[in-house]
């Protein structure tokens, strides 16, 4: 379950600690988590008024848009659309790579209606005992122009540059209306920056900044 409040100016945020005492007494075991997107560079007087309240600080995100050429993959024949009966391994292989405080793990509902979009790209192989996922690439906005990059993941034993791309190669290959992708980055994950850049992606000064409350 998630509880979102939504503040048109961190001045707001001086009521939040009632808001709080209501949250932590009726849901204990939930944590509250601040998400603050901004363009500006982040000054110290913003900083200490959402670390006043009780907020500490965790990472922050910066938006990337690019759209790269759609190059050629072994993998190809291995990747398909995920079908509900899917969602249940996504969901765990999600779990298992992604901060649910940071990185907006799916709800089930999300995560279904993803998949009866189209935006769920899945690579299949065999493994000693079944076909299993071993990578997966999910898109939201997938029938729009420009797209929305959620997550990618692979397993770690099929980790390669090849399988990593062969979802978005593909997504690409069978919708040339897309004309850009959108995708958030945490700002010291230099290696994935880096491989981003050389696929054309670009930083377009958007970012963000998560604070976790302090109880």
């Amino acid at each position: 379950m998630r509880i979102h409040f939504y503040v048109k100016s961190l001045d707001d945020l001086c009521d939040f600690k009632k808001i709080s005492r209501i949250v932590i007494k009726n849901f204990p075991d939930y944590k509250m988590v601040l998400d603050y997107v901004y363009r500006e560079e982040l000054s110290k007087d913003i900083i200490d008024k959402i670390e006043t309240i009780g907020f500490q600080y965790v990472s922050t995100y910066k938006r990337m848009v690019g759209r790269p050429k759609v190059q050629s993959n072994k993998f190809f024949s291995s990747v398909c659309l995920a079908e509900p009966k899917h969602a249940k391994e996504i969901s765990q292989l999600l779990e298992d790579t992604f901060d649910p405080l940071t990185d907006h793990l799916p709800s089930k509902e999300s995560l279904l209606n993803w998949i009866s979009t189209n935006g769920v790209f899945i690579v299949k192989v065999n493994s000693d005992s079944n076909h299993e996922i071993a990578a997966l690439t999910i898109f939201e906005n997938i029938s729009r122009t420009i797209v929305d990059y959620k997550y990618l993941v692979v397993r770690e034993k099929y980790r390669s540059p090849e399988i990593s791309s062969a979802g978005t190669n593909y997504m690409l290959l069978n919708n040339p209306h897309i004309r850009k992708i959108k995708l958030w980055v945490k700002t010291n994950n230099l290696a994935i920056i880096a491989r981003h850049n050389v696929a054309g992606f670009r930083f377009d000064g958007l970012n963000s900044s998560i604070w976790v409350y302090d109880s």
